[in-house]
């Protein structure tokens, strides 16, 4: 046995996996569920074999999910609906023009697409989708719409960036983006406001309070009902 900050017992087998809808994780007002901690586990998993499942989770915790919310509590729903049904619209025409980058690159650069001066890797702190997706794809190859946490994507990875001394390789990436918010220096806000919440105590399942508590400044069970 070991012993939480809560003076709660841990038992040394972990109990069995929370259900889907299961609330496994509380960061101050913010909840998560089994669903959302584990949603990018195996392809985060697989870009680096190796991070430990409770680093990938803390990470997807205050880098994807605590933005993610923060991000959907300030978005008027409206602009995002707007954005995903331009994305879509694109995707479309792209698909009904060969559906290739350089028809990408004709519908695209009008709308504000570029490629990326720098290599997108797997682990990309801002946009797990957008990573899943340009690694799905073969060099070329176009995606569909791609609905992230800040906005929509239509995007094609150019080139292969080899990986130095080990490391995994990256993509460039000719991306279209249609962002959720009008609001210049949004992003920023967001982040800024999530940093906070790393300040916050972490309450989480007890399957999951050994490999988190390395990790969190202040952690403690999660009470069950």
């Amino acid at each position: 046995m070991i012993t939480s900050a809560c003076d709660k017992e841990v038992s040394s087998t972990p109990p069995a996996v929370p259900a889907p809808d299961e609330i496994v994780a509380r960061i101050g007002d913010l909840e998560f569920t089994q669903a959302e901690l584990d949603e990018d586990l195996p392809f985060l998993e697989k870009a680096d074999p190796s991070l430990s499942k409770g680093y990938i989770r803390y990470y997807v915790l205050m880098q994807v999910l605590v933005p993610r919310r923060l991000i959907a509590k300030a978005l008027d729903p409206r602009d995002v609906a707007e954005a995903r049904q331009k994305a879509e619209e694109l995707a479309l025409a792209v698909k009904s023009a060969g559906g290739d980058l350089e028809s990408l690159k004709r519908h695209g650069d009008a709308l504000g697409g570029k490629e990326s001066p720098f290599p997108l890797f797997r682990t990309n702190d801002l946009e797990v989708a957008a990573a899943r997706a340009t690694f799905g794809l073969q060099i070329g190859e176009v995606s569909g719409a791609v609905h992230g946490i800040w906005g929509s994507y239509v995007l094609s990875p150019t080139r292969v960036v080899p990986g130095v001394a080990g490391s995994a390789d990256s993509r460039t990436v000719y991306t279209v983006f249609f962002p959720y918010s009008p609001e210049s220096g949004f992003r920023s806000r967001i982040l800024a406001e999530a940093e906070t919440y790393k300040k916050e105590p972490l309450e989480v399942h007890s399957r999951y309070f050994r490999e988190l508590r390395p990790l969190a400044t202040e952690i403690r069970i999660l009470p069950t009902n």
